[in-house]
Formats: C-alpha cells, sequence, structure tokens
C-alpha cells in the first residue's frame, strides 16, 4: 500500500535547485533489530537462466556490486529468459535452531525468523531483471512473480532489489525519470509501478524487500542514449562530473544531497519497503574525480578540510541526510550501505585498493555516528585468498559492527564459481558454505547476502545455500 507523498512540493523543490546545507552531525549509535520475516515455500518454480558476456576493466563493478578481487574487477552484461509461471507459496515459521552436516562438518543453522537471507536482484542492464526493456504490465508481474517464488524456494527471506540503477526510477518518481532498463527511452511512461508489484509480491511471499539504490551514478560509461529533459542532471549539469566516460552527481554539493535524500525519502513515503540500501558507488573507481571537478563546491565548502577529507565529509553528509529522512517516515525501515569490501589494508592486513582513499568512504565513520542499522560490505574473495582472504576481513568488520551495535551482513559473491565471469580467485565447491558457516561463529554475524540473483542457479550455488538453510 503506498504512503501519501506532497508531489507538488517536492517537484517545486526540485526545480528551484536550492536547499539547505547539512552539517555533520555524529549522535549515538543506533542498534538495530534483526530482520524478523518468515520464509515460504513454493509448489511451483522456475528460475531464469541467461547468458552472459565479461569484460575486464581495472577498478571497475557490475550494476553496482564491485566484483574485484583487489582493483580489477569483471563487468557482465547478459540476458535472462524467463518462464512465466503460476506459483502458490505458503508461509511456514522455524523459531528454533537446528543441527546438522554439511559438506564442511556438523552446523548450527539458525532459525529463518533470526538470520538475514538477502538476493541482490539487479536491473542494471537487464541483469537479472527484467529480461527486456519493452515488456507489458502482465510480462513484467510474471518474471517478478518468478524471482519470489524461486529465492522463496531456495531459502532467501529478503530482496535488494534494484530500483534506482543510474539516476532515474522503476517507479513513478517526483525527481527522476522512468529508467530506460524497463522502458524503450528514460523519461517514457511506465506500464506498471514496478515497485509497488514488487513489494506487494514479496510480503505476499512472506520476504522482505529493500530498495537498492545508486545514489551518485547518472550514466554508466557503456549508455550513450540520451537522458530524458526532465532528469536533474539535464536540468543542473554543474551538479555532475564525468569520469570515464561516466556521469556522477558531485557529493560535495548540497544541492546533491538534498536531491538523494529527497529521493530515498520519496521511496519510503510511498512504498511500504522493509529496507534501504545503497552500494559502492560514491565517488568512482579508477579515473575517479579531479581536483578540477570539484574545485567549485570545495572552495565554496571544504571549511578547511583537505580535499580527501572534504569529499569523506560530503559521504557522511549525505548518508546521514538519509538516514534522517528515512526515520522520520518510518522508524522501522533499515538503512545500510554496501561498501567495497576493503576499508584500509591495515584494517584486516589486506593488501588491495582501499575504499577509504578510492572513493572516499570511511564506514567506521558511518557506524559509529549510527547512521546506518546495518551494514552489508562486499567480501568477495575466497577464504584462501592471498591478498584479501575472506576470514580475517569478516572478523574485523564483524567486530567493528558490533562495537557500534550496527548488524553485519557480509556481501558473498556467488558470481565466482562460474569461471567465465572472473579470471582469478574462482570458487570451488563449498566456498559459500565455509564463508557463512565461518561468520554464524562470529559476534556481530546477523546474515549474509547473495551476488546476485542469476548465480543463485547456476554451479551449484542453490544446492550449497540448501545445505546451510534446512
Amino acid at each position: 500500500m503506498k504512503r501519501l507523498l506532497p508531489l507538488l512540493l517536492a517537484a517545486c523543490v526540485l526545480l528551484a535547485g536550492c536547499a539547505p546545507s547539512y552539517i555533520e552531525v555524529i549522535d549515538t549509535p543506533t542498534t538495530s533489530t534483526l530482520p524478523t520475516t518468515v520464509t515460504t515455500s513454493t509448489t511451483t518454480a522456475t528460475g531464469s537462466s541467461g547468458t552472459g558476456a565479461s569484460t575486464s576493466s581495472t577498478a571497475s563493478s557490475t550494476d553496482g556490486s564491485n566484483t574485484g578481487n583487489t582493483a580489477s574487477s569483471s563487468e557482465t552484461v547478459g540476458t535472462n529468459e524467463s518462464t512465466d509461471t503460476t506459483t502458490t507459496t505458503t508461509t511456514t515459521t522455524t523459531t528454533t535452531s537446528t543441527t546438522k552436516t554439511t559438506s564442511t562438518g556438523t552446523t548450527v543453522i539458525p532459525p529463518v525468523s533470526s538470520e538475514h537471507r538477502a538476493l541482490w536482484v539487479s536491473t542494471y542492464a537487464n541483469l537479472d531483471y527484467p529480461s527486456d526493456r519493452t515488456l507489458s504490465a502482465k510480462s513484467l508481474k510474471s518474471e517478478w512473480d518468478t524471482i519470489v517464488a524461486s529465492a522463496a524456494k531456495a531459502g532467501i527471506n529478503t530482496l535488494y532489489f534494484q530500483v534506482r540503477p543510474c539516476g532515474d526510477a522503476l517507479y513513478p518518481s517526483a525527481y527522476f525519470p522512468s529508467s530506460r532498463y524497463v522502458v524503450a527511452s528514460q523519461g517514457d511512461a511506465l506500464p506498471l509501478d514496478i515497485l509497488d508489484y514488487a513489494v506487494t509480491a514479496a510480503h505476499n511471499a512472506g520476504l522482505k524487500l529493500y530498495a537498492w539504490v545508486n545514489p551518485v551514478r547518472v550514466r554508466a560509461a557503456t549508455d550513450s542514449k540520451p537522458l530524458h529533459n526532465s532528469n536533474p542532471a539535464v536540468l543542473h549539469p554543474e551538479w555532475t562530473f564525468t569520469s570515464a566516460g561516466a556521469t556522477y552527481y558531485n557529493l560535495g554539493l548540497p544541492e546533491v544531497r538534498t536531491l538523494i535524500a529527497d529521493g530515498v525519502a520519496e521511496i519510503v513515503q510511498n512504498y511500504e519497503v522493509d529496507g534501504v540500501i545503497f552500494d559502492d558507488y560514491f565517488y568512482p573507481y579508477g579515473s575517479g574525480i579531479t581536483d578540477a571537478q570539484d574545485a567549485d563546491a570545495y572552495a565554496a565548502y571544504g571549511g578547511g578540510l583537505s580535499r580527501a577529507d572534504f569529499r569523506r565529509a560530503s559521504v557522511n553528509r549525505m548518508l546521514k541526510a538519509c538516514y534522517d529522512r528515512i526515520k522520520a517516515i518510518d522508524s522501522n525501515c533499515q538503512f545500510g550501505v554496501s561498501p567495497f569490501g576493503i576499508r584500509l589494508n591495515s584494517d584486516a592486513g589486506t593488501g588491495g585498493q582501499q575504499s577509504y582513499h578510492t572513493i572516499y568512504c570511511d564506514a567506521v565513520a558511518w557506524m559509529s555516528g549510527g547512521y546506518v542499522d546495518f551494514i552489508a560490505p562486499q567480501l568477495y574473495w575466497s577464504c584462501s585468498n592471498a591478498v584479501a582472504p575472506y576470514k580475517p576481513l569478516a572478523d574485523w568488520w564483524a567486530t567493528t559492527a558490533k562495537s557500534y551495535g550496527v548488524d553485519f551482513y557480509p556481501a558473498l559473491a556467488a558470481y565466482r564459481y562460474d569461471a567465465t565471469q572472473v579470471t582469478s580467485d574462482v570458487f570451488t565447491k563449498g566456498e559459500i558454505i565455509r564463508q557463512v558457516e565461518y561468520g554464524r561463529g562470529l559476534a556481530g554475524f546477523g546474515g549474509f547476502s547473495l551476488f546476485r540473483y542469476y548465480y543463485l542457479f547456476k554451479n551449484g550455488v542453490d544446492d550449497e545455500i540448501n545445505d546451510l538453510f534446512a
């Protein structure tokens, strides 16, 4: 059910192009509660299949979730074929832990109501959903029903659904045009309020739905299609900069931070989402942002900080603005971030790129400041990785999150079982089991997520999580 929103007022604020500057405030850390939604079982479910072509790209990302081993990654653009199917779901409740033997030994399985078991569903480049950009409302519903039924059958209890892939929206928005991943051209009329249907269908199946938002990406480097004339980046090109062919919003500007916070508030106001999650797109990887590109913002708002500290403070202010707006609307709606898995190499003895310096992200500031409910770092490496092994990273993140009363839900790389998608650190059988079982032994571990939907049904990943869940 939608919540009411004064859309006219919001539109006026956007067109005016002015907004108050948010001041960074360090609050008392907020302790959140673990999700309590029960999972469902299905009588019929059809998964998706697809093919993908992989191209290596230094310090790049795949649909907003960085897939690098250390400083390199693969970007996969695939097509998925989904079969329309009618599903019947029944809700079941598990309230006690169970013990079973898996391929790695005996493990204790927490009750489904107390462990966060999430699955990323990407709309960027139509990787997971929808299979085509010009589907009818009926087909959009059918494909989403398949995703929900398949996830529920696999034991997933939460979906991270990408509703803002590129400064656009999969729902009617007062701030952003419709996404060209669901319509022929950005700004075309939506055939369906996709987010409204997605939330309802997920909840009916006993799953939670978190709105996955890319807060600053306006357009990917591979996208040459024109932006709609209502796009804020067209109305205010001075709010943006270009890096390696991609367009981003400049977080150093108060107007940009307000736009992002307004967009998030709109989602929470209008839809019964259970949470909002940002991925690791803040400042860009690779060539990044030059001093010239944010010179005006730094001159106006730097306040004596170094350039790097100013950029980190800009990220912090944006996140706090979003947190405050969300909580003012719905105190139960969870807010979190999925940053690149290495903050600083000194944290866990790793040797990869460091998000603190590369994309100006300081997750400790977010947790200590009390403006994230959970942290979902992208721990996309195997336990045996020589440069960034999973276990010491999980140790550090779990300990740090617990110390600030923040839930820890590591993002795990289901895609790494596919040797056609990665050139190194290919996962071997049982890797996800090893990672989850290790995490369950850490204080502060509240669950995990799998990246992403397509790979849940490839290379035996669904068999592994069946071992973990049942």
